[in-house]
């Protein structure tokens, strides 16, 4: 890793201290809560916001032109533009129109349900090598609230996974404050200085992939990222029509701009909350409870539906839990929540089976969408598993980057994966 000359960054408080940077295409409802949420939440002496309009097809400069002085007064800066330039563009125009000496990026399908500012700006100024601080998102407010992002965690190569998705958002992991060289872009408080003399976003990426690339080049200078968990803000991830459209182009740039700039360190991060790395036949990476948690899991297992769904809250990566929890609606033939305890376990524990069980059973409970997207899945695993050696490539050179940086962790997986795929009980590396 390349280790930056330049000096440390000394914050001071500006009046704003801070600028939100709202990039807006269409979805004007969504705008207009977020922009809502910001005023009932962020003191106007701490804030001034500059929406970024892309060329909406709706009504957003309208309304926003008038909406945005009655909660922000002279605090508020509609940009505008004749082109859809796309995501970056959008916000690397808001950060240099920025009075503030801090950015806080905030995607318009967002949710203040409190003042994010203070933790965040607290965070950040506790240690010089952070060049951004996210608020904890979450699909929804309350007390069922689920983690959406608390960090990225790179796997392998350029394999980044949002880390505990999905987890309860009490859940004791979203409390543990992390070092990472990777966090969403949807909500980022940074220097503006330093993201502008980092280059800002790159333009190439077409609404994708660009935050990892910004994250990416910071890290490779010697600087960390962290998530605050006293910021919460909700996210309706993915609302944005087309969201995926150019996903292998950006991609590709991305694996051209970015190779080699991060080092594996979901392994290493998941050790620390109890858990152990593991890869799908398709090297999909997902977590596993130390043996020694599964263990003391295993034995207290009991047959009661309600008690083991409050035990895999306090555990949503609990196999035999949802071995038990899925045979017990079965049993009664409850189909929907048979489905639904299918559906979790494939998000903590992907596998061929577990999609097919998906597809089964939402067959059985007349939901045709939850059928279609598990037949896409499995469609979708039969092809990345029929290209063996494209895999066996992929898992021989995260080896390589395993001892290049002495992770242990992704070590142990991948040896149990060429193991598993060469179906011997000793470790194939290929060679």
């Amino acid at each position: 890793m390349t280790v930056r000359s330049e000096p440390k960054r000394i914050h001071l408080m500006p009046s704003p201290p801070i600028t939100f940077v709202i990039p807006a295409y269409g979805q004007w409802p969504r705008t207009r809560a977020c922009l809502e949420s910001i005023a009932a939440h962020v003191p106007a002496d701490q804030c001034e916001v500059v929406l970024v309009d892309d060329c909406s097809p709706d009504g957003t400069v309208q309304e926003a032109s008038l909406l945005g002085p009655v909660l922000f007064g002279e605090r508020f800066a509609l940009l505008t533009s004749e082109k859809n330039r796309g995501f970056a563009t959008a916000v690397n125009r808001g950060a240099r129109h920025a009075r503030g000496t801090q950015l806080f990026l905030l995607n318009n399908d967002t949710l203040l349900t409190s003042n994010p500012i203070p933790p965040c700006l607290d965070l950040l100024e506790s240690d010089p090598d952070l060049a951004g601080v996210g608020p904890m998102l979450v699909y929804a407010d309350g007390p069922d609230a689920r983690i959406q992002h608390l960090g990225v965690a790179v796997a392998y190569g350029l394999k980044c996974v949002h880390l505990y998705a999905l987890f309860p958002a009490s859940h004791p992991v979203a409390r543990r404050r992390r070092r990472l060289q990777v966090i969403t872009a949807a909500a980022l408080c940074m220097d503006r200085e330093l993201f502008l003399a980092h280059g800002g976003l790159h333009e190439g990426f077409i609404n994708g992939m660009e935050d990892i690339d910004l994250c990416a080049r910071l890290a490779h200078a010697g600087y960390h990222f962290a998530v605050s968990p006293d910021a919460v803000v909700v996210h309706a991830e993915h609302a944005s029509s087309g969201r995926f459209d150019k996903e292998a182009a950006n991609d590709a740039l991305l694996h051209r701009r970015a190779a080699g700039l991060l080092a594996p360190d979901m392994a290493a991060l998941a050790a620390k909350d109890g858990y152990v790395l593991r890869l799908t036949p398709w090297l999909d990476p997902h977590l596993l409870p130390a043996p020694e948690r599964l263990a003391t899991l295993d034995a207290a297992a009991t047959a009661e539906p309600d008690a083991i769904f409050l035990r895999l809250e306090d555990e949503p990566c609990w196999p035999l839990g949802y071995d038990r929890l899925e045979a017990a609606f079965r049993n009664n033939r409850d189909w929907s929540r048979a489905l639904a305890a299918a559906v979790r376990r494939s998000a903590f524990l992907p596998s061929l089976d577990a999609f097919h069980a998906i597809l089964e059973l939402a067959q059985k409970a007349g939901d045709a969408s939850r059928a279609e997207e598990a037949s896409r899945r499995i469609h979708e695993i039969r092809r990345r598993l029929a290209r063996p050696e494209r895999l066996r490539e992929t898992a021989r050179n995260a080896m390589f980057q395993a001892r290049e940086a002495e992770d242990a962790g992704l070590a142990g997986a991948l040896r149990i994966w060429f193991a598993e795929a060469s179906g011997t009980s000793r470790p194939d590396y290929g060679r």
